[in-house]
């Protein structure tokens, strides 16, 4: 189904004169490598963003190595492939074997005006604790809950909201009920706007299992929230560097709830994280993003 596509993407490119195409996922990007192949536009730089970091998970197996050279083939056509980090890179290189020198690691950027004016709408719910993402066992909620539950039994007046949709709803909700949380745990649902959740709470917390990259962790500290994430595969660990927030291992429940406590009791401890939380997301803004991709014009 993709080639009548990637025809008539080819064709725009002509006809525009296109300086930069850019495709993301691995659909889109199959889409790009094709037009390039099919009929290439001289001037145009062809570039495919990947943002996860499962394909070995789902392509992993000897089953697949055929398609995984078939993609390894219409990858390496590209002038570039665009990861936001260095686990992405590692997992799209040891799953397609893609070369080394095809591949530029250039963060996300944050619309972070944007973010300001979505903020301003009013919220009358508020956390001490907020996590993004959706319920699914990727987002490791479960063993947020269960860290919660532990801070919860030092601290009677604390809230844990939890922003997001998913398969996991029944299974979280009976987590919940099961620890007794009904009263203390507030789930959302999906939110098109969960900026104004985000101004409103003191401390973010991602239990994520892998992350591609990890957008809600910079958008979470540009409102100056202290970040507590697992340690996992992706861009959690590298924005945050155990220096602009704190790192646990993954799945470990006591970790997670000794860096929740420890954060909130800790008010100095709190307010130094808040600051570092702001200082980091400045390297995320869209400006130094846009520059990043014009010098690739250059190379």
């Amino acid at each position: 189904g993709e080639l009548p596509y990637a025809i008539r993407l080819s064709n725009i490119l002509k006809a525009e004169k296109t300086d930069i195409v850019m495709s993301f996922m691995k659909g889109q990007t199959i889409i790009l490598s094709l037009s390039k192949l099919i009929n290439p536009s001289k001037n145009t730089i062809y570039v495919g963003n990947i943002q996860n970091n499962d394909a070995y998970y789902a392509y992993g197996k000897n089953v697949y190595i055929p398609y995984r050279y078939l993609i390894k083939f219409l990858y390496e056509s590209l002038d570039y492939i665009l990861v936001p980090s260095e686990a992405i890179k590692e997992d799209v290189q040891k799953t397609f074997f893609i070369k080394e020198d095809k591949f530029k690691i250039i963060p996300n950027c944050i619309d972070f005006e944007k973010l300001d004016k979505l903020s301003e709408e009013h919220c009358d719910v508020k956390g001490d604790f907020i996590n993004i993402g959706r319920l699914a066992d990727q987002k490791g909620q479960i063993y947020l809950i269960e860290a919660f539950k532990k801070v919860k039994d030092r601290f009677k007046d604390v809230k844990l909201v939890i922003i997001g949709e998913g398969d996991l709803r029944d299974t979280i909700e009976n987590k919940i009920k099961e620890l007794g949380l009904e009263n203390d745990v507030i789930l959302t649902g999906y939110q098109t706007n969960p900026y104004k959740y985000l101004k409103n709470s003191k401390i973010f917390v991602l239990s994520s299992i892998f992350e591609g990259f990890g957008n809600v962790i910079i958008e979470a500290m540009h409102f100056g929230l202290p970040v507590i994430s697992y340690e996992c595969p992706g861009g959690p660990k590298e924005i945050i560097k155990n220096e602009f927030g704190v790192l646990v291992p993954p799945k470990d429940v006591d970790a997670l709830a000794n860096a929740m406590i420890e954060m909130l009791e800790n008010k100095e401890k709190q307010k130094h994280y808040s600051i570092m939380s702001k200082k980091r997301a400045l390297d995320y803004d869209c400006q130094s993003y846009a520059k990043t991709l014009i010098s690739l014009k250059m190379l």
